[in-house]
C-alpha cells in the first residue's frame, strides 16, 4: 500500500518541515476544482448514502495509514519519539486535527474571512514539540 519510500522523504528534514510540507501537499491536492467538486458531493451524500459514507471511512482509513508510517519513519529516523503506544494515538490525534483545520480554513475562505493559517502551524509546532 506505501508507495512512497518515508524514510527517503523525511531526510534531512526537521520535524516540522515534514508535517508542514504533508500538509501543506495535502492542502493543495484538495484545492484542485476536480478533487473539491468530488468531496462536496460525498459530503453531502454521506448522511444517507451508504457507498458516500463508505468512500469517506475508506479515504480516513487510508489517511490513517500513511500517517502511520510516516510516523513510523519519522520515529526510526530520530525526528519524532513513540512510544509502542503512543503512535497509533499520535497518528489519529495529528489525522483529525489538521482534518478539521483545514475544514475550519476552508469555512472561512468561503465565507471571505481571513484565513489564520497559523493555527496548523502552530499545532505542528506543538504537536512536534510533545513528541520531541
Amino acid at each position: 500500500m506505501d508507495s512512497l519510500d518515508y524514510d527517503k522523504f523525511v531526510e534531512n528534514k526537521s520535524a516540522e518541515k515534514v508535517l508542514t510540507d504533508v500538509v501543506n501537499n495535502y492542502r493543495d491536492m484538495n484545492a484542485q476544482s476536480d478533487i473539491a467538486n468530488f468531496y462536496k458531493f460525498i459530503y453531502a451524500e454521506r448522511v444517507l448514502n451508504p457507498s458516500a459514507a463508505m468512500i469517506m471511512l475508506t479515504e480516513t482509513e487510508t489517511m490513517l495509514h500513511q500517517t502511520k508510517s510516516l510516523f513510523t519513519a519519522m520515529k526510526r529516523n530520530g525526528l519524532l519519539n513513540f512510544r509502542v503506544k503512543d503512535i497509533d494515538l499520535a497518528t489519529t490525534m495529528f489525522c483529525l486535527t489538521i482534518h478539521e483545520l483545514l475544514d475550519i480554513e476552508s469555512d472561512r475562505n468561503l465565507n471571505n474571512m481571513d484565513c489564520n493559517t497559523e493555527e496548523i502551524y502552530n499545532f505542528i509546532v506543538g504537536f512536534c514539540n510533545l513528541y520531541n
